[in-house]
């Protein structure tokens, strides 16, 4: 099941759009969505963490992944998080976007929250 979050920088004020990010019951196994930048053109998307190659559909610059892989999810420092989503087949690998200020794809200050704002499957 897959989370919906919404991002809101505090400085320019941008109206992004809400994100589905995770996976589906039918596909978690090869596609799990989590948000990205671009950084030339400001746009933020979501893209596969699977994917080799993390493109920009607009200007075709590599993306930038907002959060990080981490190997131990279950570590006390990951549980301020808005999303997060397990990859290991086993053990507590995964994908944690923590509740801290991101850089805006569009100000380019750090001032971009994401609010986790509900759940699609």
């Amino acid at each position: 099941m897959g989370s919906l979050i919404t991002p809101h920088c505090s400085n320019c004020k941008f109206p992004f759009k809400q994100m589905m990010v995770g996976g589906g019951m039918r596909d978690f196994l090869e596609s799990v969505k989590i948000p990205f930048s671009c950084y030339d053109c400001g746009t933020l998307s979501v893209q596969n963490i699977y994917s080799p190659s993390k493109k920009c559909s607009k200007c075709r610059k590599e993306m930038v992944m907002f959060g990080k892989e981490v190997s131990d999810m279950d570590s006390d420092e990951y549980r301020d998080c808005v999303f997060d989503w397990g990859m290991g087949s086993f053990g507590s690998e995964g994908y944690v976007l923590m509740n801290e200020k991101y850089q805006c794809p569009k100000c380019k200050t750090h001032n971009l929250l994401f609010e986790n704002t509900g759940m699609w499957d």
